[in-house]
């Protein structure tokens, strides 16, 4: 699984709509602290927003400007389904809205974004799922699902769409469902997400 790195600068530039409110708090931040506001798309209301301090740290803070989690970190996601995952160098971490940290059970070597209630995890070339309590609930036994060419490299992600996800096994692509289930046989040599039942 690859994922690209994004660099401070890039997610500043992101532009989401907000709601007067929330743009009066997003100013307020950026007029009252040391902390730059990125504008990320978020998609529930009330999440806190990512903010980026001037030595290029991040951190949250909620609509009304107050930080709710300190600009210590060196990348961080917008939240997704009530969570967001943010790094202090190798180190993964998942929080909640509050900013509480949500502890993993298990050792992981990556934290992939949640899908359907579920985050991919990697261990030792190996992925599988844990659910949003950190807790494991496919263990890591799925191959690397690597890229196919369609006029360009498309890499797979290992995530779930509606109900199912894609995953590998001894070379073939097959679905397995949230309980790590094989609900489609592994006898495939690619294989994408559902959509629309499809």
């Amino acid at each position: 699984m690859k994922i690209r790195k994004t660099s401070c600068i890039a997610l500043l530039v992101l532009t989401a709509s907000f709601t007067t409110a929330e743009s009066t708090a997003l100013n307020r931040i950026n007029n009252n602290s040391s902390a730059a506001v990125a504008q990320a798309p978020v998609e529930e209301e009330l999440s806190p927003v990512p903010i980026c301090d001037r030595n290029g740290k991040w951190g949250y803070a909620d609509r009304s400007g107050k930080v709710i989690v300190p600009c210590k970190y060196d990348y961080v996601e917008p939240f997704n389904e009530g969570i967001a995952l943010l790094n202090s160098g190798n180190t993964r971490f998942i929080i909640d809205k509050q900013g509480k940290q949500i502890a993993v059970k298990g050792q992981y070597d990556w934290i992939y974004t949640i899908s359907e209630g579920m985050l991919p995890v990697s261990k030792n070339g190996k992925y599988g799922f844990i659910d949003t309590k950190g807790r494991e609930v496919i263990p890591c036994k799925y191959e690397e699902p690597g890229y196919m060419e369609l006029g360009e490299e498309f890499y797979y992600s290992v995530t779930f769409s509606e109900g199912l996800a894609a995953v590998v096994l001894n070379g073939k692509f097959g679905f397995i469902d949230k309980t790590g289930k094989t609900v489609i046989p592994f006898r495939y040599k690619y294989a994408g997400s559902f959509y629309n039942g499809f």
